[in-house]
């Protein structure tokens, strides 16, 4: 009898026991993955749009402080 690489039943199982195992892996992670990117994103927008609220404050704080002077 001549036995192919997939040829024995227990070779088999543990194929499939680990394309079952590693095809729910593999989702999660890009799950993961693409939740945590979204979430960065978001928070490092957040965080521009801040700096940037307080540097238009105190430029427009640096003008009216150079109005009242002139």
């Amino acid at each position: 009898m001549q036995h192919s690489f997939l040829g024995s039943i227990r070779t088999k199982l543990i194929a499939s026991f680990f394309i079952v195992a590693l095809i729910p892996l593999l989702l999660l992670a890009f799950i993961n993955k693409q939740t945590t990117e979204k979430a960065l994103t978001e928070n490092a927008q957040q965080t521009l749009s801040a700096a940037a609220n307080q540097t238009t404050n105190k430029i427009d704080a640096f003008i009216d402080g150079n109005l009242n002077a002139v």
